[in-house]
């Protein structure tokens, strides 16, 4: 391999790797913002139940299941809040985000080279290992953020199985969001009437 043919596949793979990392943190912010909404959600909706328990007993008509059910979702809650404050999902994106622009530099650096044409091999080896060393420094994307970064200028070469992975992992998200969301009228529905 010569050394255009070197410098040419580390400038893709710079590239294609910042577009994921940026995916991700992306993905991440926008996990923290819904994971945060539920939580709010949740809390509102326990508060108020509980005010209508009360409420009850005060008219001599509570439930001791109700409070019981009320009483086991408060502590559910309570564990799956500090589940979701453990998964960082906020310093994760804040991380992948100080990685990307570390990617964004090597790859003006990169593209410097091309502009120049005066370069050699050792500078692609030394921007090597300054891409191996960022690569190391932050947690890797996943497949569903290298979708995403090929979704606008891959998309026409993708196969079946692609498109149906790509779907998947659009959809995963909202449709477990969605449960969550309905999930307490539900249980509100079955408890109450």
């Amino acid at each position: 391999m010569d050394k255009f043919d070197y410098k040419n596949s580390l400038e893709n793979r710079i590239w294609i790797t910042r577009k994921c990392r940026i995916h991700a943190s992306e993905r991440l912010d926008k996990w923290n913002c819904w994971t945060k909404l539920l939580q709010v959600y949740y809390s509102v909706i326990l508060v108020g139940l509980s005010i209508y328990n009360l409420s009850l007993a005060k008219l001599g008509t509570q439930n001791t299941a109700i409070s019981e059910q009320l009483l086991i979702t408060s502590i559910t809650v309570s564990f799956f809040s500090m589940y979701l404050l453990s998964q960082n999902y906020k310093e994760r994106a804040l991380r992948l985000k100080y990685n990307y622009h570390g990617f964004d530099e090597l790859y003006r650096k990169i593209t410097q080279m091309t502009i120049d044409d005066q370069y050699e091999v050792q500078q692609i080896i030394d921007i090597e290992k300054e891409y191996l060393f960022l690569l190391k420094s932050s947690e890797n994307h996943r497949m569903e953020d290298f979708l995403s970064s090929q979704r606008d200028s891959e998309k026409k070469s993708w196969g079946i199985f692609t498109y149906a992975e790509d779907i998947f992992y659009r959809t995963r998200w909202v449709i477990i969001c969605i449960l969550f969301f309905v999930l307490p009228i539900f249980l509100f529905y079955r408890f109450f009437y």
